[in-house]
């Protein structure tokens, strides 16, 4: 942290700047929020050397508008410099065809004129962030720290990523998808779901539960009688600044993937039996070890378990159905850690 000297400006008080962020000209105070932004935006742009087209060219300034930077279409959402959190508007999300591509947030001290980026999230990223919330709203609150790479982050996507490789999502479709997903996990992989809401936004495919599936020392094979037909694939993979699925997993050196599939524990020693639902994380080659210090994170309730690779072919863990929803986070040491919607798997 550094502070702004006091004496470069009678009216300019001294203040805590995080490191990073961007000074724009004493001029430029008061300005509106997003007018600031931007203006620090350009800044760092010329600061850099890269020349790429900002737009809307006459219609910068209108918080109504998406960014489009270097062809790719961006919502830039803003906060105090020391907020917590922010407020996403929904109303650019309604419609898949003219939805933003990546979502920007920037915190700001309009008094002193400074912005921090606070980093970017894609739209995949985004649906998942915002997958518990009420997509009916008019905005969606997100915590600053899902957001991360600051300005460095979105610099790289729109100079190494070809707009068609960032898809166009509509908010409340694919919520309203997600939330059969994950309140009826039990009938998708029973297969009586008419469609797989988690293809579209995760890339996640349905597949038969072989013989052999989740087989691990120390762990019981699900037998084809006590399981679910199906089990959820989700591919995933390590991009330079984040973990990521779907369509940008093509691009990663390091792919695996993470299977979900349903059985029944028989009882045993007065023990009844109970449903349980097994997650295992494993490369994409059969017999690769997983990267060193990507990381399993389950939390139900109260509770967490966080399982790290450390020399490991695949992290796998046995967990009982409860009334609780259950989150699962993949995480790596410097990337922006993915995490995928709520599931309950609440017996009947």
């Amino acid at each position: 942290m550094r502070a702004i000297p006091a004496d470069q400006d009678a009216d300019l008080h001294a203040i805590a700047v995080p490191e990073g962020a961007i000074l724009l000209p004493l001029e430029q105070r008061d300005g509106a929020p997003r007018t600031l932004a931007i203006a620090a935006l350009q800044q760092a742009l010329r600061e850099q050397q890269l020349s790429m087209p900002l737009g809307p060219a006459t219609d910068l300034d209108n918080p109504d508008r998406l960014l489009l930077l270097n062809r790719i279409a961006i919502q830039l959402v803003t906060a105090g410099l020391c907020s917590d959190q922010l407020e996403v508007p929904t109303a650019p999300w309604r419609d898949a065809e003219c939805a933003p591509q990546l979502l920007a947030a920037a915190l700001v001290d309009e008094e002193n004129a400074v912005v921090q980026m606070a980093g970017v999230l894609t739209a995949e990223q985004f649906m998942a962030a915002a997958a518990a919330a009420d997509a009916s709203a008019g905005s969606i609150p997100l915590d600053v720290e899902q957001f991360e790479g600051g300005l460095e982050r979105l610099l790289l996507f729109v100079q190494v990523l070809q707009p068609a490789a960032l898809p166009r999502l509509a908010l409340q479709a694919v919520s309203g998808g997600l939330a059969e997903a994950w309140l009826s996990l039990r009938e998708l992989l029973a297969g009586s779901l008419p469609s797989n809401p988690w293809a579209e936004l995760f890339g996640a495919g349905l597949e038969p539960l072989a013989a052999g599936a989740f087989r691990s020392a120390g762990q019981p094979e699900l037998a084809e009688r006590d399981a679910s037909p199906l089990m959820l694939t989700v591919p995933l993979g390590l991009a330079p600044a984040a973990v990521v699925s779907g369509t940008e997993v093509a691009a990663c050196v390091e792919s695996f993937s993470l299977a979900l599939a349903t059985y029944r524990r028989p009882a045993s020693a007065g023990i009844a039996g109970q449903e349980m639902l097994r997650l295992r994380l494993a490369s994409q080659l059969s017999g690769d070890l997983l990267p060193d210090g990507l990381g399993l994170t389950i939390t139900s309730g109260e509770s967490s378990q966080k399982l790290v690779a450390a020399g490991s072919t695949e992290l796998l863990l046995d967990l009982p159905a409860s009334a609780a929803l259950l989150t699962i986070a993949i995480e790596y040491p410097g990337r922006t850690t993915l995490q995928l919607p709520p599931l309950s798997l609440q017996s009947p």
